[in-house]
C-alpha cells in the first residue's frame, strides 16, 4: 500500500523538488499595469542569503529559515510545525546540494528520489515586467516567467521591494514570503552540514524475541503481497483512511485487509514505500520499519515509542520478507542480518472499501477530525465484523 505521508511534501524545498503545481494567480491579481513602456531593470537577487519565509501548503502554514548559497548551490530549510489533526508536531531539516536533497522530518532522514538544489531565481533574466502591486505593506515591482525548467507548469512570479529584496515568490518553486532576506558574504561552518540522522542507520530499538503481530492494510484487488509495502496497527490504519489514504486514488485501492504477520521486533526507520510493485523512499532494506502515524512521534517519528492515542505504521522492506519454509528470527543489532525478520502467517479477512464506507466510516471521519479517530475506528471494526470476506482468487498475487 502507499502510505501516505503527511508531510513528507511539506517544506518549501521539496515542493520545489517533486514539482508541485502552483498558482501564481494570488500575486498576480490586481497588479497595475504601467500605461508608458517603462520598465525597471531586472532585478539582482542576491545569490547568498538568509530568510525567513512562511509557506502555505495543502491547508498548513510553514514558518521556515532558509539559509541558501546559490552560489555553491547548497540550500537548507528548517522550521517547526504543530499538526492540530495528528495532536502532534513535526520538525521539518532539508538540505540540497548539486546532487542530492535529503528530508530529515523529526529525526527520520530520507534521500528524496530526483531531489537537488534548485536555484529559486535563474528564470529571473527573462522574466516579464508585469507591473506594480502592494504586497504585504510594500509597493512590489512584480515580474513574471512563462516558459521551461524550472518554471514548466504555471510558470513563476515574483514580487520585488526597492529593486532587489523578494518579497513573494509564487508558482513551480514554491509559494514563499518573505519575512525577512539578509545577503551573506559567509555562512558560519556546518550551516549546510548533513545531521546525523542523514548519514548514520538509526539504532534498532531494544527487543528481545519475535514476536506476532496483527496488521491492515488497504491495496487493490487481486494484490494481496506485501514486500516493499506500508502496513499499520489499527488505530494506524483508521487513521491513515481518515486522511484519505484509503480512498482509492492513483494506488488503485479497493480493498483493506486483516493479516496476522511474526516479525522480529528490532525496528528500523520506516521507509516510505508507494505502488504496485512497492518502490521506497528510506534506507531500511531489511528491518521492519516502524514510526508512529505520519511520523509525529518525537522520538526519530515514534520508532520505538508507544505510540498510543496515536497508532503505528509499519514498512516491510522486501530484503527482510521470508522465504517458503522460513522463519523471522531475532537479531537486536545490525551486526547480523542473516536470515528474514518478517513473514505473513494469517490473512483473517478481506473487505470492500466501499462497504466500510457503508457502515459510516467517511461520517465518522469527518464527526471525528482529530486522533484518536473513536467513532471511525468503532466504524471500522463493525465493518470488518459485518462485511463480506474477499478471498484472493486464483490470479491473486500473494
Amino acid at each position: 500500500m502507499n502510505r501516505i505521508h503527511a508531510l513528507v511534501v511539506a517544506s518549501v524545498l521539496v515542493s520545489a523538488v517533486l514539482g508541485r503545481p502552483t498558482s501564481t494567480t494570488t500575486l498576480l491579481e490586481g497588479v497595475v499595469k504601467s500605461r508608458s513602456s517603462y520598465s525597471p531593470p531586472v532585478p539582482k537577487i542576491s545569490s547568498t542569503f538568509v530568510a525567513n519565509v512562511t509557506e502555505v501548503n495543502r491547508g498548513f502554514t510553514y514558518h521556515l529559515k532558509m539559509s541558501y548559497d546559490g552560489v555553491s548551490q547548497l540550500s537548507r530549510t528548517s522550521g517547526d510545525l504543530y499538526d492540530a489533526t495528528l495532536k502532534g508536531m513535526y520538525y521539518i531539516d532539508n538540505i540540497a546540494n548539486v546532487t542530492a536533497e535529503f528530508e530529515n522530518l523529526n529525526n527520520v532522514c530520507r534521500q528524496l528520489p530526483g531531489g537537488r538544489f534548485r536555484d529559486l531565481f535563474s528564470w529571473l533574466p527573462a522574466a516579464k515586467y508585469v507591473g506594480q502591486k502592494q504586497a504585504n505593506g510594500k509597493l512590489c515591482d512584480v515580474w513574471q516567467y512563462l516558459g521551461d525548467a524550472p518554471c514548466n507548469n504555471n510558470g513563476c512570479a515574483i514580487g520585488v521591494y526597492e529593486g532587489n529584496i523578494p518579497v513573494i515568490l509564487e508558482g513551480d518553486l514554491g509559494n514563499l514570503e518573505f519575512e525577512t532576506f539578509n545577503p551573506m558574504t559567509f555562512f558560519p561552518p556546518n550551516t549546510f552540514t548533513f545531521p546525523e540522522a542523514c548519514t548514520q542507520p538509526a539504532p534498532l530499538c531494544p527487543a528481545t524475541t519475535v514476536q506476532s503481530m496483527d496488521i491492515f492494510v488497504a491495496h487493490p484487488a487481486n494484490i494481496y503481497s506485501l514486500p516493499n509495502q506500508d502496513v499499520a496497527d489499527l488505530l494506524g490504519d483508521v487513521a491513515f483512511i481518515c486522511l484519505g489514504g484509503g480512498s482509492g486514488g492513483p494506488n488503485g485501492y479497493s480493498l483493506v485487509s486483516h493479516m496476522v504477520l511474526e516479525l522480529d521486533p528490532s525496528f528500523g526507520s520506516y521507509i516510505l514505500c508507494n505502488g504496485e510493485p512497492g518502490t521506497c523512499i528510506g534506507e531500511e532494506p531489511f528491518f521492519v520499519g516502524r514510526e508512529a502515524t505520519a511520523g509525529v512521534g518525537a522520538d526519530r517519528g515514534g520508532q520505538c515509542s508507544p505510540n498510543v492515542g496515536v497508532g503505528s505504521w509499519y514498512s516491510l522492506p522486501k530484503g527482510g520478507e521470508c522465504k517458503e519454509g522460513e522463519s523471522p528470527t531475532f537479531h537486536g543489532s545490525r551486526v547480523n542480518q542473516d536470515g528474514c525478520t518478517w513473514k505473513v502467517t494469517k490473512r483473517v479477512k478481506t473487505i470492500e472499501l466501499s462497504c466500510l464506507q457503508q457502515h459510516g466510516m467517511a461520517d465518522a471521519c469527518r464527526a471525528d477530525q482529530t486522533i484518536p479517530f473513536a467513532s471511525a475506528t468503532k466504524a471500522f471494526k463493525t465493518a470488518l465484523l459485518l462485511c463480506p470476506d474477499v478471498p484472493p482468487s486464483l490470479q491473486t498475487t500473494i
